[in-house]
């Protein structure tokens, strides 16, 4: 937990550090709060249906929030009473309501915020050591 600790700290503080690079001309206006964990999957298996469970549970959330700010930046509508319209919808009503009220087809969102984004470090052999002029062989590792 200390390194899942270590990594969240560094990456909020390089987050605030670099917010001007990517937004100059848009000052942080509340200081931003990440959490993390570390989980050890058993199996190849298990991770995968974890990455699934997460893309959908993606989704649900996006299409909810693009619905909710939508009704509150567009159509007139407090937080409050966006929240009720949207209480009990199913995605193809929040797919409607988006089409009909605002003209945004859903399905044309771009797909990282649909389904999220995942980077994997795949590991490659680095050769440690060509091989030699007398045969030697190279050195790899892993």
């Amino acid at each position: 937990s200390k390194i899942t600790s270590l990594l969240t700290s560094c990456f909020t503080a390089l987050y605030v550090r670099h917010w001007p690079t990517f937004f100059p001309d848009k000052p942080l206006q509340a200081t931003p709060m990440f959490d993390g964990r570390a989980v050890c999957y058993p199996s190849d298996t298990a991770l995968r249906d974890y990455l699934a469970w997460r893309q959908t549970d993606t989704h649900i959330n996006n299409q909810y929030n693009t619905c909710f700010w939508a009704l509150v930046q567009q159509g007139g509508c407090s937080p409050a009473a966006a929240q009720e319209a949207l209480k009990g919808t199913d995605a193809a009503a929040k797919n409607e309501l988006l089409y009909s009220r605002f003209g945004i087809n859903y399905n044309e969102l771009p797909e990282q915020f649909k389904k999220g984004s995942v980077v994997l470090r795949q590991k490659q052999d680095v050769v440690a050591k060509e091989a030699g002029a007398d045969g030697g062989a190279p050195v790899i590792r892993p």
